[in-house]
Order: C-alpha cells, then sequence, then structure tokens
C-alpha cells in the first residue's frame, strides 16, 4: 500500500519540477538517475556498512534514515505549484534572459507547436 500511495505522488510531483518543453525529459532522467541511486549504490552501501557478519542492522537503518532526509530536505525546498497553470509553472522555471528569447521566437513564429 504504501509503495501505491508514493507511486501516485511522484509522477506529478516530478513533472511540475521542469518546464514543458523539457518536462518529459526531465522526468526521465530524474527518475531513472534516481532509481539507479536506490537500487544499485544503496544496498552496496547497506552491505557495507552492516559489519562482516550482515547483522548490524542499525547501521543500515542509519544510511535508510539519511536517504530519507535527503529525500524531505528535497521535497521540501521544492517550488510550491499548487493552483497553478502549465503557463505559470513554466514561468517559475524560466530565467529572463530565457523569458526574452521566447517572447522573440514567439513574435517570429518559430517554435510554435499544434
Amino acid at each position: 500500500m504504501l509503495y501505491s500511495m508514493a507511486n501516485g505522488v511522484w509522477p506529478a510531483f516530478y513533472a511540475e519540477m521542469f518546464p514543458t518543453r523539457v518536462r518529459v525529459s526531465g522526468l526521465a532522467l530524474g527518475t531513472q538517475i534516481g532509481f539507479a541511486i536506490s537500487g544499485g549504490i544503496t544496498p552496496i552501501l547497506a552491505t557495507a556498512v552492516s559489519g562482516a557478519q550482515g547483522d548490524n542492522w542499525f547501521n543500515v537503518a542509519l544510511v535508510v534514515c539519511g536517504a530519507a532526509l535527503l529525500s524531505a530536505i528535497a521535497a521540501f525546498t521544492a517550488k510550491e505549484t499548487k493552483s497553478r497553470s502549465l503557463r505559470e509553472i513554466d514561468n517559475l522555471h524560466t530565467s529572463r534572459t530565457e523569458a526574452l528569447e521566447i517572447i522573440t521566437l514567439d513574435k517570429q513564429g518559430v517554435g510554435h507547436r499544434r
């Protein structure tokens, strides 16, 4: 049940971290790197800190708590996008220089996909 709860949240949360033009790439790259770290490095680290007999669960628990703390910090420092449209979310992620470039391209009719 907890696994399903997380899978209901992360796609929307991650998608809002990127502007529309790179949303799919950012979502895919971010999740795959995260899966590689959690599925590859974390078990190796947990094995290394569990001791020679593999019975030191407390050190493994500390590694998991550290990972959870990093995740919580990342989530709480993310930009809040509640009640914002996709255009407003894009504006949150666009620098002033990028915004001017987008306006110029829009005036020239470049980059419109319909």
